[in-house]
């Protein structure tokens, strides 16, 4: 109750007056765009600023630069130059160059978010031509950062600060789900909060819309939450901006204002600003139609559009005989499209039960949960290669059902020790091994 009594008396507080001050001047606070390629490029706030992906302390603050400067004793200077200002009301824009790009910002929010849709929607964003990394069988990191500016906009806002922060995030990472916590990065967060997560990563990975922006309105496996979510891939770093306005996202209103730079920027910010969130075949019509959508945008959505369309269809249908061999690099591009190859091969491959009489006679068939949830199977490994999917596949396909014994979101009857025996022999791949390892031992 008391905590309750505090946030109405803040809500008072910041309806009469900003409280918290700022260390630049008011006219430059807020997100810049490049004026070409639309690419969100620099956020000015009043603490702190949002730059090349990270967020920075201000050092010194001029008419014509910004020192800038992170705890690890890093250093950048901005320099700026040649203010320019048009239009009037909501539809102001500033513009000035930095390090002699040029920027520009609305002084609202809402209309920057409908003018950005705009230039996408009609194919003035950037046009990115750039495919998806190839696909390699190891397990690395990813570092996505949020800034939520949203502590000064009434009690809802308020609330959602104090008394349901989000913290983690569900991820899927073809082996497991799991749930990451994030690091929260600034203990003051007047206006909003600052926080990062390290997500394990192999190949294209989504992020879901509901665990990055606090909403409960669609669950990340939904079908929703599949064709809306964000992507990441290994060694990417994301930085995400969003509004109080619109956090609060729907399957039918997922478009609130949001930024995002870093790895795949075009991608995500077309999942932000194109009005088109289903997952469709592209064709040549479409861009005669002054829509440009990216490589990625394209490539992704099609490969959605074709395993959701499989997906339908009996696995145990000689239609999906044609579908084989599948390229790895797209197995790993969706989930789409690894739940069908994963599924497929449960449903078909020949299974035998785990019994040491079963393991000795079939020492290199996989170790997998009985969907059931009585005890563990085997599956034929041969089976799998006949598809035309290789040895690295099958190694990860060991590992990803030896993880699912211990992953938290599906308990099922553990491992024996000679099932565990046999899936070390089996793993070949040290980084493998040392990741089951660590999972045996929780």
């Amino acid at each position: 109750m008391k905590k309750l009594s505090i946030l109405v008396a803040l809500v008072a507080l910041i309806a009469a007056c900003n409280p918290y001050g700022s260390e630049i001047p008011t006219r430059l606070v807020g997100n810049y765009h490049d004026i070409n390629t639309k690419e969100w490029v620099l956020g000015l706030y009043e603490e702190f600023a949002i730059y090349h992906n990270d967020f920075w302390n201000y050092e010194s603050v001029s008419d014509n630069q910004i020192a800038l400067s992170k705890k690890s004793g890093e250093k950048i200077t901005l320099n700026l130059k040649s203010f320019d200002e048009w239009g009037e009301g909501e539809s102001k824009v500033f513009s000035m160059f930095v390090n002699g790009r040029q920027v520009s910002r609305y002084y609202n929010e809402s209309a920057m978010k409908m003018s950005l849709m705009q230039e996408w929607t009609i194919g003035r964003g950037a046009w990115d031509s750039t495919t998806f990394k190839k696909h390699e069988y190891r397990i690395d990191t990813a570092v996505v950062r949020l800034y939520l500016r949203n502590t000064a906009h009434g009690a809802s806002a308020l609330a959602r600060r104090e008394l349901n922060r989000p913290n983690d995030m569900q991820v899927f990472n073809y082996l497991e789900s799991k749930n990451v916590t994030a690091l929260p990065l600034d203990s003051t967060d007047h206006y909003g909060y600052c926080y990062e997560f390290k997500i394990p990563v192999t190949g294209v990975s989504e992020l879901p819309l509901r665990d990055l922006f606090g909403t409960d309105d669609m669950g990340w496996n939904s079908f929703a939450g599949q064709i809306l979510n964000y992507i990441v891939e290994p060694g990417d770093t994301l930085m995400f901006y969003a509004y109080e306005d619109n956090l609060a996202l729907s399957a039918t209103d997922a478009y609130g204002f949001k930024n995002c730079s870093g790895g795949s920027w075009v991608y995500n910010s077309e999942r932000t600003f194109i009005e088109r969130p289903e997952p469709t075949a592209f064709t040549t019509e479409d861009l005669k139609n002054g829509r440009r959508y990216s490589r990625k945008y394209m490539d992704l959505n099609t490969i959605k559009r074709r395993y959701l369309d499989l997906s339908s269809i009996d696995p145990k249908s000689d239609k999906l005989k044609s579908v084989f061999p599948i390229n790895e690099d797209e197995i790993f591009s969706t989930v789409t499209a690894y739940n069908f190859v994963i599924n497929y091969i449960k449903q078909n491959a020949d299974s035998l039960p785990s019994s040491p009489e079963n393991l000795a006679q079939h020492p290199d068939w996989i170790v997998a949960e009985n969907s059931n949830g009585d005890g563990a199977i085997l599956l034929d490994t041969d089976y799998i290669k006949s598809l035309g999917l290789s040895d690295d596949f099958v190694e990860f396909y060991r590992l990803m059902h030896a993880v699912q014994f211990y992953d938290d979101f599906s308990p099922i009857t553990p491992l024996s020790d000679l099932e565990k025996q046999n899936i070390l022999q089996n793993i070949k791949r040290a980084d493998y091994k040392a990741y089951f390892e660590d999972k045996m031992k929780k």
